[in-house]
């Protein structure tokens, strides 16, 4: 082999070394591409609440409960947004639209080959009706996304709202 072929072959093995550690790295960018389009955390309908929202529902006089029954009742103009309300969530009729607003950071797992990737989200596309009664669309929101690595790059395994 000339010296020429041997250096060009050394070349080729360092670009390709370097290609397979580069995919091994799991940036900010990459994670927040990949939550973005998983598609049940794009559009989302079924919403965690609080206390506060809750309270703030009944304070607005959007849920009653009735004389003669126990559970919470939505009112004509509430059942036009809402299919349900619950203590610790409501889900809406239209789904609405959720992104990453920003990743916080990314720590290495328990287990190998792992990342927990810290990140707040937002919706979109709320109807005015359901943003003035529950700050949806107004707040970023807390969660983390679970990552695991295989042969064919990064995963995203999990997502845990809080």
């Amino acid at each position: 082999m000339t010296e020429h072929r041997v250096l060009q072959l050394s070349c080729t093995f360092l670009l390709l070394l370097c290609a397979g550690c580069a995919s091994k790295e799991l940036t900010r960018e990459k994670a927040q591409s990949m939550i973005d389009r998983k598609e049940d955390f794009a559009r989302a309908s079924s919403i965690p609440i609080d206390a506060q929202v809750f309270d703030a529902l009944v304070r607005d006089k959007l849920l009653f409960q009735s004389r003669f029954d126990a559970w919470w009742q939505m009112t004509d103009e509430t059942k036009e947004y809402f299919a349900s309300v619950t203590l610790n969530q409501f889900t809406l009729i239209k789904p609405v639209k959720r992104q990453v607003a920003d990743v916080d950071g990314i720590t290495d797992g328990i287990l190998p080959g792992t990342k927990v990737v810290a990140f707040r989200y937002q919706y979109s596309d709320v109807p005015d009706f359901v943003s003035k009664h529950t700050g949806l669309g107004t707040k970023k929101l807390p969660a983390e996304g679970l990552f695991q690595f295989s042969e064919d790059g990064w995963r995203l395994v999990d997502i845990q709202y809080r």
